[in-house]
């Protein structure tokens, strides 16, 4: 929700309840009862969705800022965050961070995504 605030909140299917409450309860830390609080009262007044618009707008910005510059190599989405994937093979990868650093430009690091490949099923 904020990350100024270190909380926000999940919309969970009844039939969820359970397993969600037992993870939040063996995961999570105490939250400041003030935070809550201001949770709550930006929940009701409708600050949160006020928040949240503007958040969407800055990132849409930047996505209209990058779509150019990156023209075809950008992958597209739905999505309104605050990055852009680039999919590319990892020794490419490597090397456009290394530019892009070169240049002043900060990316994530292409090995910090990395997920190992799945082991194949013996047949």
């Amino acid at each position: 929700m904020n990350p100024a605030l270190r909380i926000g909140e999940l919309i969970v299917p009844n039939a969820h309840h359970t397993a969600v409450e037992n993870v939040l309860a063996s995961t999570a830390l105490m939250i400041s009862p003030f935070t809550c609080a201001v949770l709550e009262q930006w929940l009701l007044d409708g600050m949160a969705e006020t928040i949240n618009k503007a958040v969407q707008q800055e990132a849409l910005r930047g996505y209209a800022l990058a779509c150019p510059a990156l023209g075809s190599a950008i992958l597209l989405s739905d999505y309104s965050g605050y990055h852009v994937w680039l999919p590319m093979q990892r020794g490419d990868a490597v090397r456009f961070e290394t530019e892009a650093l070169a240049n002043g430009i900060i990316v994530t690091p292409p090995l910090s995504t990395l997920t190992p490949p799945r082991p194949r099923k013996a047949e």
